[in-house]
């Protein structure tokens, strides 16, 4: 009885946020939504599922806040993913604001700007795991940004 009066909570608070336990108890992988399409994926990379996906929009289309993430395995090398989303991201109609850079840790983040929409993208190594890996992660609107 104590055990599912403490799992009371946890599963009202996984119904209401639209969570389900799969058969053996854990919850299930990551469902991947529509990514922004005028955000191209490098290639490289594939999807990753941390940070998980997440993205809404208004009724009318208007980009609230997302934030999705890829994976490369190794090290990826900042300055020609950078160049790679300063062109790219030009086609598609987004200005180039700030950036930094850091060619040692791999390390790189930018910010672009299309009307009122403000996009992040951030670089970094996962070295705690083996082999290494790289993860982008693509965050739009983001509320906590700067």
């Amino acid at each position: 009885m104590a055990i599912v009066l403490r799992m009371a909570p946890v599963l009202v608070l996984m119904l209401l946020a639209g969570c389900t336990l799969t058969e053996s108890g854990a919850v299930p992988e990551v469902r991947w939504g529509e990514a922004y399409s005028d955000v191209p994926q490098p290639g490289g990379f594939s999807r990753h599922d941390t940070p998980p996906f997440s993205r809404e929009d208004s009724s009318s289309g208007k980009r609230l806040v997302g934030t999705y993430s890829y994976r490369a395995e190794g090290v990826v090398k900042p300055k020609p993913l950078a160049e790679f989303y300063r062109t790219e991201l030009a086609k598609e109609g987004w200005t180039f604001v700030n950036e930094t850079l850091d060619e040692e840790k791999s390390a790189w983040k930018a910010r672009f700007t299309k009307g009122e929409d403000k996009l992040d993208l951030v670089l970094w190594v996962e070295l705690r795991k083996s082999p290494a890996f790289s993860v982008l992660t693509v965050k739009m609107n983001d509320p906590y940004g700067n």
